[in-house]
């Protein structure tokens, strides 16, 4: 009887240690992505990619101007009263402008632009604003 028993369990074994592999399936490389983009603007508010929160608030600054004031995570970054770049200077003179403007620096720095974000003539005349000649 014993030998029967060592005779199974050696079967067992070699039958175990035998047993085909399953083959290893090539390594396939993966293509690396980026995280999608989702810039949406909710309120005042924008999260970034790289997990920042941006936020604006629009402020009445008197004499009929206005200017908007831009925070990361909570803390003051930017204040701007004026279009970024623009000689001779031109002041936002309706809450409408300082909110669009606001909102496309929150873009760029959801997006990773530096701080300030900077902005082109032909971007501003693509946000509706009319530029000195």
């Amino acid at each position: 009887m014993q030998k029967s028993l060592l005779l199974l369990v050696t079967i067992l074994v070699l039958a175990t240690a035998c047993k085909p592999k399953k083959k290893a399936e090539p390594a396939v490389a993966e293509t690396p992505t980026q995280p999608e983009v989702s810039l949406k603007i909710q309120g005042n508010t924008v999260k970034s990619v790289n997990g920042r929160e941006y936020r604006y608030e629009v402020l009445d600054i008197g004499k009929g101007k206005f200017a908007y004031r831009i925070y990361m995570n909570n803390q003051f970054i930017i204040h701007q009263n004026v279009l970024p770049g623009i000689t001779p200077p031109v002041f936002f003179t309706t809450t409408e402008q300082a909110d669009t403007v606001a909102k496309a620096a929150l873009k760029k720095l959801a997006e990773g632009s530096k701080i300030p974000p900077q902005f082109t003539n032909k971007e501003f005349k693509e946000l509706g604003f009319k530029l000195p000649e």
